[in-house]
């Protein structure tokens, strides 16, 4: 009689490892990957997006990739169910550092937690009726200005929104204008960010000893800001009036709940920079790409027109006139869901995570793409055509809230928001009450994402002042 075999199942199994989920995405060069495809990162993620989906492996060198998001619930996830998880990577945090120092922008920890508590404070809801104040006052300033302006003679309203909030800035921030002039200081932004950006995309860069004329310049950009902004603290120490209802007369008086101990001046210079540089590049964006937007749809720009002339008298709008500047705040939030001038979101993790299904490795880069992210087809119907009325009371019911996050979200949300969402429609609307915006045919302007996105070469046009 033949033996029978008996196969019996161990009493213990071995457990098997989960199986992990790598997300899809381009392998590229075979030695660098998608790195050649960084000179033009729009394009880069909105292809990756198209081709492989809301969660891409973007491959770099050999056994090295970073990850874009560009789901709302994958970057509700990174920025506040799971943000513990999360911190600034070095590759974005430590080019910023070069113009920025530690400011609020790239610190992490304590740190970061204490510096926020100290300056909360200065940015209450209740300080927007002085600050509105300015905003308009210097929005009518350079309406006054235009008005010398031959209107046969284009001018670049992007450069114009720029040299306007840049002074606005100036103005909340330290009460005056930054001396020497904001011409000079915007230029020194320029070039120092346009050095940061380098150092974020461009895998070899010259090291910063080389005396070579593109250090020079960035160096000399640097030197510029901080002293700048030192001489503007000291004066301020020095005269006594730490008192002044300014950003920066809070920031000299805040002491934190917990050590009693305020800001050191290094730390003001660096909040101070960081205030103006988040304070006025932004807005200055987003201002820029309204005008090419309205431009572009004349008849958003006579409906924005009638809504500021229907206010009392037809004057100059107010804050208080917010709630019926309804149809100038949904042009504003609109351009920035088609133009978001803060673009991108990098995040590192600290330990593995898991994102949409896709196991996410520690110690990687997850980029948050609100360029791709606000223009998602399945939350945004044609996607690419400029509509405010996506924003007109209750049209986002039922849309993700990370569907839309022009200033972040999470404990790192935009500490400015509010000021940024009463500045841009107030501007908006002090300068169409006063202009009609003709652009100049032909000009192609393309999306420039050197670290905000801007209009490139610029948003030229004609004004011809309103009757």
């Amino acid at each position: 009689m033949a033996n029978s075999a008996v196969q019996t199942t161990p009493s213990n199994p071995t457990p098997q490892p989960p199986v992990r989920r790598i997300p899809p995405g381009p392998f590229g060069n075979p030695l660098v990957g998608i790195l050649p495809r960084l000179a033009d990162p729009l394009d880069l993620y909105t292809d990756s997006f198209r081709r492989y989906g809301d969660v891409v492996r973007l491959r770099t060198i050999p056994t090295r990739a970073y990850y874009m998001v560009a789901h709302p619930e994958g970057i509700e996830h990174v920025l506040s169910r799971n943000a513990k998880n999360y911190r600034k990577p070095d590759a974005f945090s430590n080019p910023v550092r070069m113009i920025a120092g530690d400011g609020l922008l790239v610190t992490e920890g304590e740190t970061w937690q204490r510096t926020r508590r100290l300056m909360t404070p200065a940015f209450a809801r209740e300080r927007l009726d002085r600050m509105s104040e300015v905003f308009i006052r210097l929005a009518e300033s350079t309406a006054d200005r235009w008005e010398s302006i031959d209107p046969d003679k284009p001018i670049d309203l992007a450069r114009e929104m720029m040299g306007l909030t840049l002074r606005i800035a100036s103005e909340t921030l330290f009460g005056v204008d930054v001396p020497g002039g904001t011409d000079a200081f915007a230029e020194a932004l320029r070039v120092g960010f346009h050095e940061v950006n380098l150092r974020m995309t461009r895998p070899l860069h010259p090291p910063m000893w080389l005396p070579v004329p593109r250090i020079r310049r960035f160096k000399a950009a640097q030197r510029h800001l901080r002293s700048t902004v030192l001489s503007i603290i000291a004066e301020r120490r020095g005269s006594g009036a730490r008192a002044k209802d300014d950003l920066l007369g809070r920031l000299l008086q805040a002491r934190d709940s917990e050590d009693g101990k305020g800001l050191t001046d290094l730390q003001l210079i660096d909040e101070s920079i960081t205030l103006l540089v988040a304070g006025h590049d932004t807005v200055g964006a987003a201002l820029a790409w309204c005008w090419w937007q309205l431009g572009q749809h004349p008849e958003a720009m006579r409906r924005l027109q009638a809504e500021v002339d229907s206010l009392d008298g037809g004057r100059p709008p107010t804050l208080a006139d917010l709630p019926k500047l309804q149809w100038t705040r949904q042009v504003f939030e609109e351009t920035m869901r088609l133009h978001p001038p803060a673009w991108g979101v990098p995040r590192e993790t600290l330990e593995d995570d898991e994102i949409m299904g896709y196991h996410i490795p520690k110690k990687n880069i997850v980029t948050l793409l609100q360029v791709v992210t606000h223009r998602h087809p399945d939350f945004w119907p044609n996607p690419d055509v400029f509509d405010p009325e996506r924003f007109a009371p209750g049209a986002g019911e039922g849309r993700p809230k990370y569907a839309y996050f022009p200033f972040g979200g999470g404990p790192r949300a935009c500490i400015g928001a509010a000021f940024a969402m009463a500045e841009g429609p107030l501007v908006l609307a002090t300068l169409a009450r006063r202009f009609d915006v003709a652009l100049v045919p032909d000009v192609k302007v393309e999306m420039d994402p050197t670290f905000v996105l801007k209009p490139k070469p610029g948003v030229f046009a004609r004004l011809r002042k309103r009757r």
